[in-house]
């Protein structure tokens, strides 16, 4: 893959977990609308990537499809984490919505139908994304992210996770973006998805100390802290990791006396 390619793929993945947390304002800002939907449809969408998995609302899926459709398409590929996410819409709920997705498929644009096409096919997640972690790019982890808000599967945030433990040897640094794409959006949609949250706690605990040092480092911010145990900070300072401790009251005093020292120096 040539040098423009892999940066066009970087580009088509950079709102990795803002689209999952807030899709409407992501493709604004991206400037990936075909035709712009409306607020009022936006905000549908916002809602039902939020809440699905726990409302499991197939007719509103199917609803707002004209929609997504308005939502543009992304080359290569449309846009991955909608369609992760009507893969997993579509793949949970077939026993009781098949002939709805078949009807509907269409209605969401070319990639959607692609997307819905391959879980009426049977298709798996591990036949939609690469079972080498290490040739992930960033829309791989926006579909994996899709693909969790839809099912609430746990195996789509513990991949994302994993890769963020990874560094590829050999490749170009900005290869290196989608690991720490996976690192911070994983961190981000712990704070509001107890499944993800317990997967990047079973990784603080249990991966191998180079893996979480890749992870965590350089040091352990406010909003891991926010998300872990106590014995899974312990267990990621354990692997080097430096823990951010606050300042005491004499190097704050410091920090005070430079800033003055300076002041007067330029008056």
């Amino acid at each position: 893959m040539n040098t423009q390619k892999i940066l066009v793929r970087i580009v088509a993945g950079a709102a990795i977990a803002v689209m999952a947390l807030m899709p409407g304002e992501a493709f604004a800002f991206l400037g990936l609308f075909e035709s712009k939907p409306t607020q009022a449809e936006m905000e549908k969408v916002d809602s039902l990537f939020k809440d699905y998995y726990r409302s499991n609302d197939v007719e509103s899926a199917i609803a707002v499809l004209p929609t997504v459709k308005k939502i543009g398409k992304m080359k290569p590929g449309g846009i991955p984490p909608v369609m992760g996410f009507y893969f997993g819409a579509a793949k949970s709920s077939l026993a009781t919505h098949r002939a709805e997705w078949e009807a509907a498929k269409k209605r969401g644009g070319k990639e959607i139908a692609y997307a819905i096409g391959a879980a009426l096919d049977g298709k798996a997640l591990g036949d939609m994304v690469p079972p080498d972690l290490t040739d992930y790019a960033p829309g791989i982890l926006d579909f994996l992210w899709g693909y969790f808000l839809a099912t609430g599967e746990a195996e789509a945030p513990r991949r994302v996770i994993r890769r963020g433990g990874m560094t590829v040897p050999d490749e170009p640094c900005v290869v290196d973006l989608t690991a720490r794409a996976a690192q911070w959006s994983s961190v981000s949609l712990a704070k509001e998805h107890p499944a993800v949250a317990a997967e990047l706690e079973a990784f603080a605990l249990n991966a191998d100390e180079k893996s979480v040092r890749t992870f965590f480092a350089p040091e352990l911010n406010e909003a891991e802290r926010a998300v872990l145990s106590p014995a899974a900070v312990a267990r990621i300072v354990s692997c080097g990791v430096a823990e951010r401790k606050a300042p005491t009251e004499r190097e704050l005093r410091n920090v005070d006396e430079k800033q003055n020292n300076g002041k007067r120096k330029n008056s």
